[in-house]
């Protein structure tokens, strides 16, 4: 009986030890997070920026441009939008809905550019603009090698943000600072 419990607690270790090392994968590491100025990019950055930390233990460094960066990344990650992203094709097929804008999008930068385009939060933007399409983070193929499960979490903010929860958001902010209108939506998500 003792060599029994003995095996058993041995290889609930082994697995404790196997999942605690996965999900912790990112621990003590830095990642880039270029957003611009605008309320909206920084509110969603911070929204990233907890959200990441939270279940990877990876440091989110929020760097503000003040240019737009066109359908680049040049960090780790950024925040882009679909029609920027057709944009700065060199095709001229340019879909006919949002859905397959992003795919065309998604499948061209990973083939010419590198850039992972991950999934769509659920909002349109630049907010309240004529051309506003899918708002969607972008990764660099490099960095999410760096940080292996990057994408699997950031994906499951997928259509977690819809126009009207980032109108809503976004007046929350106007009263308070950004950082903890992103931690309040997160907990009550039950994200973190």
């Amino acid at each position: 009986m003792q060599q029994k419990i003995t095996l058993l607690f041995t290889a609930s270790f082994f697995l404790l030890l196997t999942f605690t090392s996965t999900s912790h994968s990112c621990v003590g590491r830095i990642l880039n997070l270029t957003v611009n100025e605008s309320p909206e990019q920084q509110l969603i950055a911070h929204i990233m920026a907890t959200y990441i930390t939270e279940r990877t233990g990876t440091t989110v460094n929020i760097v503000n441009s003040e240019e737009a960066t066109g359908a680049e990344c040049p960090s780790d990650i950024c925040i882009n939008y679909v029609n920027t992203g057709l944009s700065g094709m060199s095709s001229d097929d340019q879909g006919s809905d949002d859905q397959e804008k992003y795919s065309l999008v998604k499948e061209y930068y990973i083939e010419n550019e590198g850039l992972v385009w991950l999934k769509p939060f659920g909002y349109k933007g630049p907010v309240q603009q004529q051309d506003a399409s899918m708002a969607v983070p972008v990764a660099n193929q490099e960095s999410l090698a760096k940080f292996p499960i990057l994408h699997r979490v950031i994906n499951k903010m997928g259509d977690l943000i819809d126009d009207s929860a980032l109108e809503e958001l976004l007046q929350q902010t106007e009263n308070g600072d950004a950082e903890s209108v992103a931690k309040d939506f997160l907990k009550a998500k039950n994200l973190i």
